[in-house]
């Protein structure tokens, strides 16, 4: 399955991304946010209130992946068990600029081979990333099923539509890749993930659970404070966009595609429909923007 060419619509033509700084610009306005940033507050990671909460269970449990973390950093008094602490947050630290780059690479590399950008067979003796292989396997499946790729890394952007008519971007984001069906000329949006298992479970093993520990943020507060359910809120956002502004309705065909160099194999995972806390969210954001100071520049019509 390769990529059918870009969407022929010039209001995809109207945004544009600078690297530096990561902003969005729709014509000469700079988007006030982008899609992860509406969600950042609600979906938020506090790595120090997580040890905080299970230090003591950690400690006391030799099996702990930090047992002989906190075991090397305090002492017989019962000193240092701040700077254990610390120690786990950092780690968790250097992991993520670890992996950053890995992803990086395998979202460019996905990229490219849909677009046919990569004209070789794909063998281990290529220097590509380990994910693009699983991609690849994904890719004939969802091809012999129909679905072909109609844009990746598509910049979108949502202004709202409401009786102020003021234009006033709300925020704008990067679909991993759109898809449409042949025959049914429906739409499905994938976001690639590179995750591995986490205590063997896959992303997504949260749907739909009872979840005991902190929740998310307003609108999402019935949902649980978790990666799974910041990705299916993030999905579900710029879904909303592309039904509103852009015509295009994948009407809860949202899935993410969990892949890492530990997994066998790639997997699609389809996330919960949340439409109507995103309209709740879009709703909330817009009047946040409009008691801005900046909010003149955020609106196209102004």
């Amino acid at each position: 399955m390769r990529w059918a060419g870009p969407l022929e619509d010039e209001r995809f033509a109207r945004i544009r991304f600078e690297n530096e700084g990561h902003v969005y610009f729709i014509d000469d306005r700079r988007a006030p946010q982008s899609g992860t940033g509406v969600l950042k507050d609600r979906f938020h990671f506090d790595p120090w209130a997580i040890v905080r909460k299970f230090y003591e269970k950690w400690a006391a449990d030799a099996d702990s992946p930090y047992f002989q973390t906190i075991a090397d950093h305090y002492d017989e008094h019962g000193n240092g068990h701040l700077d254990a602490m610390a120690a786990i947050v950092d780690g968790w630290a250097a992991k993520g600029e670890l992996a950053a780059p890995a992803g990086t690479a395998m979202h460019a590399d996905i990229e490219n081979y849909a677009q046919g950008k990569y004209d070789y067979v794909l063998d281990p003796g290529v220097d590509f990333s380990p994910e693009l292989r699983q991609y690849v396997a994904v890719a004939a499946t969802l091809g012999a099923q129909g679905w072909t790729v109609v844009g990746v890394e598509v910049l979108i952007f949502y202004e709202m539509q409401d009786a102020v008519d003021d234009g006033l971007i709300i925020f704008a984001g990067a679909i991993d890749m759109l898809l449409r069906h042949a025959d049914t000329g429906q739409y499905r949006m994938i976001d690639h993930k590179r995750v591995p298992r986490k205590k063997g479970k896959l992303l997504g093993a949260e749907f739909g659970r009872p979840w005991p520990f902190e929740m998310a943020g307003a609108p999402f507060d019935a949902l649980g404070n978790n990666s799974s359910h910041k990705y299916a809120a993030q999905l579900n956002l710029y879904a909303y966009a592309l039904k509103h502004r852009y015509g295009i309705d994948c009407d809860g065909r949202l899935d993410l595609l969990q892949m890492h160099e530990d997994l066998d194999r790639g997997h699609l995972i389809r996330v919960p429909d949340l439409r109507d806390s995103i309209a709740k969210l879009v709703d909330i954001e817009a009047a946040r923007l409009r008691s801005h100071p900046e909010y003149a520049s955020f609106c196209l019509k102004r």
